[in-house]
């Protein structure tokens, strides 16, 4: 009976031992193209941090345009009840300032709109290759090395293109607040930032909250 147990976990190890070994060689073919991956998961989770942060820039910008145009024309306003107000010419001057300068306006709220979509696109992307593909891939390790394969050293790689996503979102969250604080202060009809900014909201909401549970 002894003989028996012996030779039974014998073969036992040596069916382990050949399941590691063909895992290594298929994970050696894996590896490089999974390295591939990597490094173009790598530019797009740079790429993202470059659109939030140019987003941000651009929203600065568009804050300053408004208070200037704010400004002008409530100076037009109060200028147009004093006694001695603008003549003709120079009030028609000061409106087609104005007009131009709304033109800028909802340029710039177009385009920080069109931003902010764009980085939430590209969110989703990071996401689905992360829950699709490296998620799965680094459980399937975790399982392999549990039996006595290679150790699984991509945890903290894949921690940190969570954590980048994550912080990503969570700054677009605060610019779209920021949208929302210079709506509260000047709208117009078909306003770009009051037309879209409720949609963009929930749907980094809706992202986080992904990011967070996996």
């Amino acid at each position: 009976m002894a003989m028996l147990i012996c030779n039974a976990l014998k073969e036992e190890k040596k069916i382990l031992n050949m399941a590691i070994k063909t895992e290594e060689n298929a994970g050696s073919a894996q590896n490089n193209s999974m390295g591939g991956k990597h490094r173009e998961l790598d530019k797009k989770v740079s790429k993202l941090r470059k659109m939030v942060q140019d987003a941000e820039i651009n929203i600065k910008s568009l804050e300053d345009l408004q208070d200037e145009h704010d400004f002008k024309k409530n100076t037009l306003q109060s200028r147009d009840q004093e006694p001695n107000g603008l003549k003709d010419q120079e009030h028609k001057r000061e409106e087609l300032l104005i007009k131009e300068m709304f033109i800028r306006l909802n340029m710039k709220r177009e385009q920080v709109v069109h931003q902010v979509a764009e980085a939430l696109k590209m969110t989703d992307h990071i996401q689905f290759s992360l829950t699709t593909e490296e998620l799965p891939e680094w459980k399937r390790r975790q399982q392999v090395a549990c039996i006595g394969g290679p150790p699984n050293t991509c945890l903290d790689q894949l921690q940190s293109w969570f954590t980048s996503v994550a912080e990503s979102l969570k700054q677009v969250q605060l610019q779209l607040r920021k949208l929302q604080e210079l709506v509260q202060k000047y709208t117009y009809e078909n306003d770009p930032i009051n037309q879209g900014v409720n949609s963009l909201e929930e749907r980094a909401m809706v992202q986080l909250k992904n990011v967070i549970v996996r």
